[in-house]
């Protein structure tokens, strides 16, 4: 019999004792026990050679020989001490992560649950170098577009990182509602959510980063562009069974506005308005009045004619009383003057959101080798735009066995279930309520928008029973209208996990792992438009189903022993993927009876929409990792594909890698010279790997004819037998150092990367017999440097204190296009009504910003002022002498700058006293250029403080005016019209140059104190193992000059999000939350 204690130091804080450590004979299935509360243990050993393992979760595990001793005291260091962490990579491998060639980055589960947030993934923001997020403002769903490392592809979607969870990859993307853009449709998309939102955060482990393709050559083409490797949690270590139960409550509110001006009202004070029937007297322009009041009902005795406007340049607001749009009374027939003022027209339309998350873990071991766990989460959100938000639910069960030491098996499978009765259209169109939210007159508050809808005189107006004058015009729907009759529906089931069989053929050494991974989805949605919507007077009802199966067979035989100085890994394994899809779309354009949302009430035919696809990959890989010393250390990686996307004699490719580092720390002997040096590493990696292409890109298909019954149409685009997959080429290098027994580490890497054979769709002769054709062009370029950074200035036992930072920086360039394509298009589907392009030429970045705007004069011009100098006015906007307005340039494009910032960076710092922590995490970005198309509505109709300026004595716009001869002058004219200024000239949306601002900021994205229980006091309740309540809160602050909302912001376009264009967002929100954990 042996006994002793187990303590636990973390840093240079006293050792204290360890409660639940895991103590077992090793080798042994039957002999095992646990400390109690003061770190005491006892176990039966049978021999006086046996050896005692000591675990516990976020220590390092413990062996000690017990020799002759029948007492055995041992000391456990916190895993944050550690200089040979251990890190999850490719195909699920744990390696040492000093052994590592190529640069990965590691987040734990705390970083993941630090707040509460409609997608998970938000907790990774500002926290890993080299990780981009584009997100949506478009809805409660957030879907997040993940790359790593710039945009190598021409073609959009190939650039985003590949999710593996548990080593089984899984599908992230978008399915929207319709291939349109989120401008000026009556289909506009609708954010679903992407596919990893679906993760309960609460089950992972730990997520690491993969960045550079050395570090994913072995998921092949999937993970050209990087990869996030998720590890799900399993049971726990120590016999027994433990609960833990978690509850929270967020509040979101919209917390950031426009810079909306409150000086003038509704109306149109534009000179060629006043002077076409609004000036009564002959004077001055007539009182603004939303109606036309006969002098029955006037209270002046005196006929009032309507003068109303959406836009805001009417009246200077001074306490007088007019006929808003509430002064009116239905029922009464009565016209009441109220104060003219602006209305909460806007604001008000956003409520507090709130959700609430509820989840139960329970984990079990019988100390034998067997671990259970089983978790439920369960999420219910209202979001901040009424009847808006959907219901969640998590069921996840992790089991494995390892029953002898010659076999383990392991099963992991989560079902997911997401129900929303609605889901809002976000973007500038008629089924979003944005639309008309802007356009809203700020007479009437956004209650009179309610009443209006609530009372059903929207009804009344449209069938004529009702003459009086509607709030909105015949051209938008009421907001509420939207939101409460249009609705768009969710019931999306999911079911994902894996089971594996590992068979330990020599012991320690030789091992043959068998593993089946399934990922699964069915999403049902409805869409309905009620009688009388914009562009759908006899109502719409849709159902579209999209289904999605992707099921992952492989084997994966390791090998590993050592030979002398020298420690040999190798493996080898193959993979069979089948990937089949399905997405079919019904749809009554028009409905028989009213209202009677069934496909069969239709008027007419169903429009149908079915597309189907199927692909499967082969492969076969391996991995062999060579070691000296515990030094040097050499891998070699290789993995040959065949993909069904491409014909026999393309389909085969291959991929190697090959990446080393050098510990010099140990070759060079610095920790005996100094021994603060933990550890410093050089390392380098080189790889080759690529994409293939979408199903169904080698041979044309023809369509059935939506015109003519039984015919059917050409394809649009020519396909190519002799595609090839495109190809990614990269290389390296950086340093890493930890000190101070990791007090202080850093981690430096430079890398370089190439994408060649891009599989894109380039213009043809229509002589081809069709408008495009697909071949292998294109050439782009990503270099770039991130560091990172983590600092403990300060650990003792009562307190700690820790810093991360990380920055990174990227520059990307078009190298190439195809022979005869001379530029390439990314935002076809958000043009602004062919007004802003993002545009990509050869020797420029992946996607800069190009419009309209003022005429300037040229190079080279030049005026003399009055005291004769000569004055250079090169690049001044011209103006016109006689209005004073600058002249708008509608012909020649302007390069207005790069969608991609210059560098981003984070930093997160947690400060801990006792069981008191504090951490809070800020995110900076620096350059990067987007237009806003929400500045632009509310700027040229007068709502913001930035039209202010000139009303209505006019001014002086900066500039030069142009002669007859060609000679130059400084402008003095007077605008002669202000609104019109404004309005036509310097803020419409043709002017591309006036609404495209810097993307910048700084953002304090997360915030969390919590207060954690003593462990002696949990104990001694009986009940509990361990409680904790936190408060949380995120965006609490941005500092930016993009004026509207979110600079972060990307648009939907059909299933994607493309960055540089904001097409009508929704508020950035700010969220408050508290939860409360405990443990059983």
């Amino acid at each position: 019999m042996v006994e002793g204690t187990v303590v636990g130091r973390e840093g240079s804080q006293a050792a204290v004792p360890l409660v639940g450590v895991a103590v077992v004979v090793k080798g042994s299935l039957r002999n095992h026990a646990v400390t109690d509360l003061q770190g005491r243990y006892s176990i039966r050993v049978p021999s006086s050679t046996d050896t005692l393992q000591f675990t516990y979760l976020g220590y390092k595990p413990l062996e000690r020989v017990v020799g002759s001793r029948t007492r055995l005291d041992v000391e456990m260091l916190s895993e944050s001490q550690q200089v040979d962490a251990v890190v999850v990579t490719a195909l699920g491998l744990t390696r040492k992560e000093k052994s590592l060639g190529y640069a990965v980055s590691t987040v734990g589960s705390e970083d993941l649950n630090n707040t509460v947030t409609n997608n998970w993934l938000n907790g990774m923001a500002g926290k890993v170098a080299g990780l981009n997020f584009d997100t949506s403002s478009a809805g409660p769903g957030g879907s997040i577009r993940v790359t790593l490392r710039g945009e190598g592809s021409l073609s959009y979607n190939n650039n985003t990182a590949l999710f593996v969870v548990d080593g089984v990859p899984i599908g992230n993307g978008m399915e929207g509602n319709s291939t349109s853009g989120s401008y000026e449709s009556d289909d506009a998309p609708i954010d679903y959510g992407n596919g990893a939102g679906d993760i309960n955060p609460e089950d992972v482990e730990s997520i690491s980063i993969l960045k550079g393709p050395a570090a994913t050559a072995l998921y092949g083409s999937r993970a050209a562009n990087g990869a996030v490797i998720i590890t799900t949690k399993s049971g726990r270590q120590q016999r027994g069974i433990g609960v833990t139960y978690s509850t929270s409550v967020t509040f979101d509110k919209a917390g950031y506005w426009p810079d909306f001006q409150y000086e003038y009202g509704a109306g149109d004070f534009r000179k060629t308005t006043i002077n076409t029937g609004h000036t009564s007297d002959g004077l001055s322009p007539d009182e603004y009045s939303f109606y036309t009041v006969d002098a029955e009902h006037s209270d002046t005795g005196v006929r009032i004619p309507t003068f109303h406007s959406r836009y805001q340049f009417g009246e200077k607001i001074n306490g007088q009383m007019r006929y808003m749009y509430a002064s009116y009374d239905p029922e009464t027939d009565t016209y009441t003057r109220l104060p003219y003022e602006v209305c909460d027209w806007y604001k008000g339309f956003f409520r507090t959101g709130v959700t609430y998350t509820n989840s139960v873990a329970i984990d079990a071991s019988d100390g034998r080798g067997s671990q259970l766990r089983l978790s439920i989460k369960d999420t219910r959100n209202d979001w901040i735009v009424p009847n808006t938000g959907f219901n969640t639910q998590n069921i996840s069960v992790s089991a494995s066995s390892k029953r002898n030491k010659w076999i383990e098996a392991s099963v992991k499978m989560t079902y997911y279930r997401k129900n929303s009765d609605n889901l809002p259209v976000g973007g500038y169109s008629n089924s979003s309520p944005l639309k008309t939210l802007l356009w809203q007159p700020v007479s009437a508050s956004v209650d009179d928008a309610y009443r209006e809808w609530a009372s059903g005189r929207l009804v009344d107006y449209y069938s004529g029973a009702d003459t009086s004058m509607k709030l909105i015009n015949g051209s938008m729907d009421n907001p509420y209208f939207i939101v409460y009759e249009c609705l768009n529906t969710q019931s999306r089931d999911r079911v994902y996990g894996n089971a594996s069989v590992t068979g330990h053929i020599i012991p320690d050494k030789l091992s043959l792992t068998l593993r089946s991974g399934l990922d699964f989805s069915n999403d049902f949605r409805t869409q309905q438009k009620p009688q009388y919507t914009h562009a759908y007077l006899d109502g719409m009802y849709r159902e579209q189903t999209i289904r999605s199966l992707e099921i992952n067979n492989d084997f994966l035989l390791n090998y590993h022993d050592t030979f002398g100085d020298f420690a040999l890994s190798a493996s080898f394994g193959g993979n069979n993927m089948v990937y089949k899809y399905s997405n079919i779309r019904l749809t009554a354009q028009q409905l028989e009876e009213p209202n009677v949302f069934i496909l069969q009430n239709v008027n007419g035919t169903l429009d149908f929409s079915s597309v189907r696809r199927m692909k499967s990959i082969n492969s076969f890989y391996g991995f062999v990792s060579l070691s000296w010393r515990d030094m040097l250390f050499l891998d070699i990686t290789g993995r040959n594909d065949w993909s069904s996307t491409l014909a026999p004699g393309y389909n085969s490719y291959f991929y190697p890698s090959v990446s080393a580092s050098v510990l010099l720390d140990e070759v060079l002997g610095l920790k005996q010279k100094a021994a603060w040096i933990d550890m410093l590493k050089i390392r380098g990696s080189w790889a080759n790997v690529g994409n293939d292409t979408e199903p169904y890109q080698l041979l044309a298909a023809y369509s059935n004819s939506s015109v003519f019954t039984g015919a059917y149409t050409l394809p649009s685009s020519t396909k190519n037998m002799r595609l090839k997959p495109e190809n990614v080429e990269s290389w390296e290098v950086g340093v890493e150092g930890h000190f101070f027994k990791n007090r202080i580490s850093f981690d430096v890497a430079y890398y370089d990367s190439e994408t060649t054979d891009q599989i894109i769709n380039v213009p043809s002769d229509w002589a081809t017999g069709a408008s495009s054709m697909v071949i292998n062009a294109g050439c782009v370029r990503n270099n770039g440097v991130e560091v990172a950074m983590h600092f403990r200035p300060i650990e003792h036992r009562n307190w700690s204190w820790n810093i991360d930072v990380n920055w990174s920086k990227n520059w990307n360039e078009l190298v190439e296009l195809a022979p005869g394509v001379n530029v390439w298009q990314l935002n076809a589907s958000n043009t602004i009504g062919s007004k802003v392009f993002i545009y990509a030429y050869p020797g420029t970045e992946l996607g800069r910003i190009y419009g309209y705007g003022l005429q300037t004069a040229p190079e080279g011009a030049f005026y003399y002022d009055e005291q004769g100098r000569k004055i250079d006015c090169s690049g001044q906007d011209i103006v016109d002498a006689e209005t004073g307005n600058p002249i708008l340039d509608g012909t020649n494009l302007k390069d207005l700058g790069s969608i991609y910032p210059q560098w981003k960076g984070g930093f997160t710092t947690s400060l801990r006293y006792k069981n008191l922590s504090l951490t809070a995490s800020f995110a900076a970005s620096y350059g990067g250029k987007a237009y806003s198309l929400t500045n632009s509505i509310l700027s040229y109709m007068g709502k913001l403080t930035n039209s202010l300026e000139g009303r209505y004595d006019g001014l002086v716009h900066p500039g030069v005016n142009v002669a007859e001869d060609g000679t130059y002058s400084k402008n003095t004219t007077i605008t002669t019209d202000a609104v019109d200024y404004y309005n036509t000239v310097v803020y419409p949306r043709a002017n591309t140059e006036s609404n495209v601002f810097d993307t910048s900021y700084l953002k304090m994205k997360e915030l969390r104190i919590e207060y954690a229980l003593p462990r002696s006091l949990c104990a001694k309740t009986k009940i509990f193992q361990s409680a904790s309540v936190s408060f949380f809160a995120t965006n609490l602050f941005c500092i930016t000059n993009f004026p509207q909302y979110d600079p972060e912001v990307a648009s939907l376009s059909g299933s994607s999000l493309y960055r540089g264009v904001e097409t009508g967002a929704y508020p950035m929100v700010r969220s408050y939350g508290f939860s409360l954990k405990l443990g059983f």
